[in-house]
């Protein structure tokens, strides 16, 4: 009867986690305070059980695949869940709010991509004022600042590059138009499925747009829907 106690408890809480439930801070009472949970989605678990705080809201992870002898460092700036923070989400609600998907996809960068490191600056977060639409806040989006691989490293400013380097490219065209995952690519260099200026290709981030403008510092890519499945 205990172990079948426990066990209900973690699922219990495993759902008031992955819901959508308006309350705050739902894994504890302090933002980035880490508790134990068990998650379903595997790589979720790789990103929770790996995370080390940095100190002042920062946190670092990293997940592997031991079969092909892999292995991402995830880093996750104070400023990466700055707004989440101050509206009282703890770090863990990060985790738990970002689609099943974004976790695929970091997944799917270190095996295909071969990527070694990936800084994020942006998973879930809430509601943008004057952004109600973002997917952000829907948990199929990510944002990234700097990419490091076999390949090569990028950072994703303007300031970096005058242009797309070739490690660049390979990046973009491997996150659209062909990747399932991927539905949209915005970069400093260019704008992929961006519905206002080039729906459904690709073309050169002009920088005169306000979607544009705020693309300049980062890579964003707006994961698929996943269709519901009915019961």
């Amino acid at each position: 009867m205990k172990t079948l106690r426990i066990g209900v408890a973690v699922s219990l809480m495993f759902v008031l986690l992955t819901t959508g439930c308006s309350r705050k801070g739902s894994v504890g009472k302090k933002p980035g305070k880490k508790v134990d949970v068990e998650w379903v989605h595997p790589i979720r678990q790789q990103v929770y059980s790996h995370l080390t705080s940095k100190g002042e809201g920062a946190y670092d992870s990293y997940i592997q695949d031991t079969v092909n002898g892999m292995i991402c460092k995830l880093i996750f700036p104070a400023s990466s869940w700055e707004l989440a923070r101050k509206e009282g989400y703890m770090f863990l609600d990060i985790i738990a709010r970002s689609g099943d998907q974004v976790f695929d996809v970091l997944y799917r960068m270190m095996l295909e991509l071969k990527c070694r490191e990936i800084e994020i600056s942006s998973l879930w977060r809430p509601l943008t004022p004057g952004n109600p639409n973002s997917p952000h806040h829907e948990g199929r989006a990510i944002d990234i600042t700097r990419m490091k691989s076999k390949y090569g490293e990028t950072k994703f400013t303007v300031l970096a590059s005058g242009s797309e380097t070739a490690y660049v490219k390979l990046i973009r065209t491997w996150c659209f138009p062909n990747n399932p995952d991927i539905v949209q690519y915005f970069s400093p260099w260019m704008m992929c499925n961006e519905k206002a200026s080039c729906s459904q290709s690709c073309c050169v981030n002009d920088k005169v747009s306000s979607n544009h403008k705020i693309h300049q510092n980062h890579m964003h890519i707006t994961l698929s829907k996943v269709p519901e499945i009915k019961r």
